[in-house]
């Protein structure tokens, strides 16, 4: 049994996705042996993207965090993600 947590945070409403991140648990032999598999990856928003203070106070990213300012663009991201699922949840699951 495969179970993947999806969570996405934006900079606010005329700000795009600034975060995905995916968690991806399975059941290996019974409850008490499950694995778990992290993906996250931080999307750099275009230049000039308004950033609400709601939202950043809320998950604390910023235009000026590590993570935002070294961020490739959604388009790398989101085929790095799809990797990662491609690679850890098979077809049948």
């Amino acid at each position: 049994m495969v179970y993947v947590s999806f969570d996405v945070e934006a900079g606010g409403e005329y700000c795009e996705i600034i975060q995905m991140s995916a968690n991806i648990f399975r059941m290996v032999n019974n409850v008490e042996d499950i694995e778990s598999k992290l993906f996250c990856g931080y999307v750099k928003p275009r230049d000039g993207t308004i950033w609400s203070s709601f939202s950043t106070d809320a998950h604390g990213l910023n235009a000026n965090s590590p993570g935002i300012k070294n961020a490739k663009g959604i388009e790398i991201v989101w085929n790095e993600f799809v990797s990662y699922i491609d690679k850890h949840v098979g077809r049948d699951q």
